[in-house]
This record gives C-alpha cells, structure tokens and sequence, in this order.
C-alpha cells in the first residue's frame, strides 16, 4: 500500500506534464503556421499589385481578398499590367472610375472642409510626399519644417507610404497614423520598381478623397518644398493652360546603359526619346486634368519610371501643357536660409538640411543681400 500511494501522484504528475507538453506543442505549431500562412498571404498580396482587391477599398486586405482574384487579374498580376484587357474608354464616366488600389490606412476625411473654414472649401493646395514606409526620420522633418505651414498657405500635407515586409512596419505605420492623421498606406509593397503603381494610387485617393483642391503636388520625401513661394508662384500665374508646373525635360533619352538606375529596356520603351515629362521629384498639376490624368494611366503602356509614366506617356495622349521652372530643381541646393528665398523645391535634401533652412528662413537672421547674420551683428554691437 506504501509502495501504491507514493507512485499515484507520480503517475498523475508524468500524465499531466505530458499533457502540458502537448499543449504547448500544439500551440507553437498553431503560432508557426499562421505566422507563415500570414507571411505567405502577404507576399501573394503585396507583391507589388494589387488588382482584385478595390473590392475591400477602405480596409486591410484578408485572405477573401485573395480568394476574389480570379484568373484574369492572376495573369495580370503576373505580366505586370496596369489595366483590364478591356480598354477603359475615358469618355464613359462609369467605366473609367474602376479603382484599382485599396488603402489598409485611410485618412478619408482629411481634406473635408465647408464654406466656413478659413479659405472656404477649397484647398489651395495638396500636397502627398510619397514615402518609404520606413522612412519615418524623413516624415517627422518635414511635419516639423516645410510641412508644418499649411495654416498659413490654405494647403494641406499628407504622406503616401506602402507596405513594408516586416509584420512590424505595419503596427508601427499604424500608430504614427493615429498620432498625426496625415498617413496614407496603400497596399503595394514598398519597393522602388513599384513607384509607378504607387503614383497611380496617389491619383485614385486624390480624386476619391480629396477632390477640393485646386491645385495637387507630388513630392518625394528628401525634397525640401518652399510652400510660401510655392502658392504664391501658382496664384501669380493667371493664364495657365492645362498642365503641369514643374522642372520640365524635353527630348530625354531612354538611357539603355543595363548597369544604370534609369535602364530603360527595348521591351519596356521602345522609342529612343521620352514625351515631354517633368522632374520626378517634384511636380505639380491643376484640378483639371486630374480625372483624365488617372484614366490615362490606365491605359497607358507600363513604364517603370514613374515621372516619365504619370507626366510624360500618361500626359501625352491628354495634350496637357509643361510648365518649366528652374526654381524645381531636382539636384540638391546648399542647405540655407538664403537659397531657399528664391527656391520652389529642390531634391536630395537630409532631415537636418530640412531643419537648418526652415531655421533660417523663419528667423530672417540672415541678410541675403549683405550676406551676413543679423544676430551676430546685434551681438558685436552690444
């Protein structure tokens, strides 16, 4: 009886620690296979096309999504189209408002306005930085510098950003979401070969969510934009035609250079010179053209360099004038106060170059005429 008494428990202890172990194995099996089926799923999802899934417009993508991508869209996927077999006619209304992409964050009522705001219910100007999901050093620069003058100027900023490949990014995209309200996530997966297909997602919320604006501008995020001069540019400028304002290329070259970033296959353009398009990191188009610009590019030839698609091959069938200036520049300009005075937007600028401009333009403590600093002078006097 001794004997029996001691081995119960030790009996129940091993079936009970055996029953644990089973239970956890299940459940890490469980975590490992949806994490995986998760992974997958996106994969499938965001590979760069996301055609099948206007179907969930304002919401994150679930596996129904993929479930109502038929065959058609499957093969489009693969062959990297931009638009159903069946051309869009652009003169029939109800065809050519197919939407393409949907947005997992959506700030959908972000440029709501009504006759009594400052401004009335127009927006002078919209501005959307196409940004790296991860680039979120680059957003926090330009909420604090050049993006923080919207109340003074009648324009509104706002960031379109895709989907990174850590699970991560997505939470993380999230939050700065809730914290600022000015994110746009459109599911692409964020690569550069997709900018193409992220600025056509860019027209397709423009016109969904934001149609009160008078004029719309694209910009990448490591542009530093002089809003001021910006607006005050487009209000001098009365007689526009129809068009685009921006640092205009005329007669470019597909270069053919296979070692080059801007390699441009036969297959993919088989022309030797592009249309008239603009710089692409900044540009910006009236009201007017922006629904005829969107169904353009469905119907458009796919083109892998996005200012010369959306500007150049989008806007050519249109007729829609190029506006140039010099003051977009695409290069990079000395980070200063002084040349940013006369400047609209200039390219390849850091988060600090954003804040020493932004610094110096607000606090005028440099004369650009003498070139000197106003507060070392009053200091030396003192």
């Amino acid at each position: 009886m001794d004997v029996q008494f001691k081995e119960g428990p030790t009996k129940m202890r091993k079936i009970v620690g055996f029953a644990i172990f089973v239970l956890c194995a299940c459940a890490g099996v469980n975590v490992l296979f949806f994490s995986v089926t998760d992974d997958v799923t996106r994969q499938r999802l965001y590979s760069g096309y996301a055609y099948g899934s206007r179907h969930f417009a304002n919401g994150p993508s679930s596996s129904k999504t993929i479930g109502a991508l038929n065959e058609n869209v499957l093969q489009r996927i693969t062959q990297r189209k931009l638009h159903d077999t069946q051309s869009i006619n652009s003169s029939n209304p109800t065809a050519s408002d197919e939407r393409i992409y949907s947005f997992s964050v959506n700030p959908h009522r972000a440029c709501a306005r009504n006759e009594t705001t400052p401004g009335g219910e127009l927006w002078g100007l919209l501005t959307i930085v196409i940004s790296n999901v991860n680039n979120f050093k680059r957003r926090n620069a330009i909420r604090n510098t050049w993006g923080s003058t919207g109340n003074d100027t009648n324009s509104k900023l706002l960031f379109l950003v895709g989907l990174g490949v850590e699970s991560r990014s997505y939470s993380a995209v999230t939050n700065e979401a809730k914290l600022y309200g000015d994110i746009i996530q459109v599911e692409l997966l964020d690569q550069y070969k997709d900018l193409t297909y992220k600025s056509i997602a860019m027209l397709q919320w423009m016109i969904d969510y934001c149609p009160n604006a008078k004029f719309y501008m694209k910009t990448d995020d490591d542009v530093y934009a002089n809003i001021e001069n910006i607006v005050g540019a487009l209000d001098s400028t009365k007689q526009r035609r129809k068009g685009f304002y921006c640092h205009v290329f005329k007669k470019a070259p597909a270069i053919r250079d296979i070692n080059s970033k801007w390699y441009v296959s036969k297959t993919e353009y088989s022309g030797n010179v592009f249309p008239t398009y603009c710089a692409g990191p900044a540009y910006i188009f009236d009201a007017s053209v922006i629904k005829d610009l969107y169904r353009s590019t469905l119907n458009s030839p796919f083109l892998s360099m996005e200012d010369v698609f959306i500007t150049g091959l989008s806007a050519k069938p249109l007729n829609l004038f190029h506006q140039h200036d010099g003051r977009m520049d695409f290069n990079r300009r000395e980070p200063t106060g002084c040349v940013f005075q006369k400047t609209l937007a200039a390219h390849q600028m850091t988060e600090a170059d954003m804040f020493v401009i932004f610094s110096q333009l607000q606090s005028k403590e440099v004369d650009c005429d003498t070139n000197t600093n106003n507060y070392l002078t009053k200091f030396a006097d003192s």
